[in-house]
């Protein structure tokens, strides 16, 4: 953390914003950033964003599973939702909302909107072309060994369909994983060896 409080101490000393972070995996730093937004004329360019596109790109993965996130202020909802996608472990931050608040960054109205119906947002949201657009879906679900792809998604075509390996896939990915998949592969399997392991009559000792 006195990495990143040092980082957003000299970012407000110069074009950027006071704000700082690091990631970190086996407890070394492995990206940093600091925020960018004026100094790059780049709206999404937090230090939190910043940091976590310099770990994707040093560890060569989209996905920060087993890394810690150290942010010198509460994430704001960019933030908060890039820190989920990235799947990292843990946040740790330093000031608060409210202390960004004092200062005249305030994000309270973002949070304000995101629990509102469309309808009621203020920047008018309008839905168009859908029949469309789901093409893209379609084809991005049957290109399993797309790179861009989730490594989750590119596993479904390697899982042999027995009681087993269901029972450690699932325990592995989680349950809306786990939903999304049986519903997309429910006539490839052996029902009997899903039912086995939705009802938990065997392997529920798998982690």
């Amino acid at each position: 953390m006195l990495r990143a409080i040092e980082l957003s101490i000299q970012s407000a000393k110069t074009k950027g914003g006071p704000f700082g972070c690091v990631i970190v995996k086996d407890n070394k730093i492995i990206a940093e950033g600091f925020n960018q937004v004026t100094s790059n004329n780049d709206p999404t360019a937090h230090a939190e964003i910043v940091a976590i596109r310099n770990a994707c790109k040093n560890q060569k993965d989209f996905f920060l599973k087993g890394c810690d996130l150290y942010s010198t202020c509460e994430p704001c909802p960019m933030c908060l939702s890039a820190i989920y996608w990235a799947h990292i472990d843990n946040i740790f931050y330093a000031n608060t909302r409210l202390d960004a608040k004092n200062i005249d960054f305030d994000d309270s109205f973002i949070y304000s909107e995101i629990n509102k119906v469309i309808e009621n947002r203020k920047i008018k949201m309008h839905q168009m072309h859908r029949d469309e657009a789901l093409e893209a879906l379609k084809a991005a679900y049957k290109k399993a060994d797309d790179k861009n792809l989730p490594v989750w998604k590119k596993k479904f075509t390697e899982i042999r369909y027995d009681a087993k390996t269901l029972a450690e896939f699932k325990a592995k990915v989680g349950k809306p994983i786990w939903d999304e998949w049986v519903a997309a592969n429910k006539d490839q399997f052996d029902a009997q060896a899903v039912l086995d392991v939705i009802l938990n009559f065997k392997y529920s000792n798998i982690k």
